[in-house]
Formats: C-alpha cells, sequence, structure tokens
C-alpha cells in the first residue's frame, strides 16, 4: 500500500518522496474511506558525513477518541538527522517535530536524539538516547527553560548488540528503557535472525 520513488544521487544530493494509501476496508484506516497520505525527503552526502531531512503530513491518521468531534487532522512530522561514519563507527544526532492539529488531544513533541553504532569484526554493539519534550513550542523550547509549566519528558535509551554466525544469519540482544511511570515498556529481547 506505499509507493516511494527515490532519486539517483546528483553530486551527492538525493531526493525521496511517497504516498501510502489505506482502502476503506483496512483495518489500519481510522477514516472509513480511501484515503492517500504523503511523505517526502532529502539526503546531502559528502565524504564521511550526511545530513538528511524528512516530511510525513500523517493524513492517514485522524483523531478518533469518544467525547470528542473526531475525524480531524492528526498532524505533521518532520525532521534533520546529522550523520558521520568513520571506519566502523557510525555516530549520528537528530532532531524531530510532531505538530498536533489539536493540542486538547496530542501535544506538539520535540524529540532530540544521539545514536552510535560500531562494527567490532563478528558484528555491531549500538545504542541511542532520545529526549522526548511533550509540549514543546518550537525547537530548543523544552521543559530545560520552561522548568514549572508542567512539560512531560522523557528519556529514552537502547542499547544492543549482534554476532554474526555466518553470512546469513547472526544473533541480538537488545535493551531498552524509555522512562515512564511504572516502567512501562521498558524490557529486554533476544533472538537469532535469518536472511533468505
Amino acid at each position: 500500500d506505499q509507493l516511494t520513488y527515490v532519486s539517483p544521487s546528483f553530486s551527492g544530493l538525493q531526493l525521496a518522496i511517497g504516498t501510502q494509501y489505506k482502502g476503506d476496508m483496512q483495518d489500519e484506516n481510522v477514516t472509513g474511506k480511501g484515503n492517500a497520505s504523503v511523505f517526502g525527503g532529502a539526503k546531502y552526502t559528502v565524504g564521511n558525513f550526511s545530513v538528511a531531512a524528512m516530511y510525513d503530513n500523517l493524513d492517514n491518521y485522524e483523531v478518533t477518541q469518544t467525547g470528542v468531534d473526531n475525524n480531524q487532522e492528526f498532524g505533521d512530522r518532520y525532521g534533520v538527522t546529522g550523520q558521520y561514519q568513520w571506519n566502523t563507527l557510525r555516530v549520528a544526532l537528530k532532531y524531530e517535530r510532531f505538530e498536533s492539529d489539536n493540542e486538547n488531544l496530542n501535544e506538539d513533541t520535540n524529540f532530540y536524539g544521539l545514536g552510535a553504532r560500531y562494527g567490532y569484526g563478528n558484528g555491531d554493539i549500538y545504542g541511542a538516547y532520545q529526549y522526548v519534550d511533550v509540549g514543546g513550542d518550537s525547537f530548543g523550547d523544552t521543559s530545560l527553560n520552561s522548568i514549572g509549566e508542567g512539560d512531560e519528558t522523557y528519556n529514552e535509551v537502547i542499547v544492543g548488540g549482534t554476532y554474526n554466525i555466518s553470512d546469513a544469519m547472526y544473533t541480538w540482544a537488545e535493551a531498552a528503557f524509555y522512562d515512564r511511570d511504572e516502567d512501562v515498556g521498558d524490557g529486554v529481547a533476544a533472538g537469532v535472525t535469518y536472511m533468505f
């Protein structure tokens, strides 16, 4: 149900645009009618550094909640990521923002992230940290400069690693901590992946 066009690279610049269509009989379609969303982005690479930006109008999502005026637009999401690769170490920074069309139901939210992945030969070790600021008005408007105004903030951490058994199979283990009340969503997982 998704169609994406990715352009060739023009001197390091690459563009992408796509749409996702949900028919009126699909369970994921909350609108009750056929609907298509639009998303797109751009990536520029020079040497070991790259920067990418994206936008999604989230048009396949609408408000469906008892006691409120349903079928309202959900909002928009956009972000930018910078990444640097040095040998087998990759480090990335990101800023992402969700802008709600109805702040009585879903507040504007800023996401600030830092991640790294290191290939040690037989697999990878990786980790990521994300600061989530629910209620931030714009970039940089976090609870750090609005203490006492009731913003919700979360410190999310994921760490993990892989070990290659063969070219087609690897094992992995991962732990996630989402900083929610009563440790909701926190956990560890392990598994084996076979690619064919």
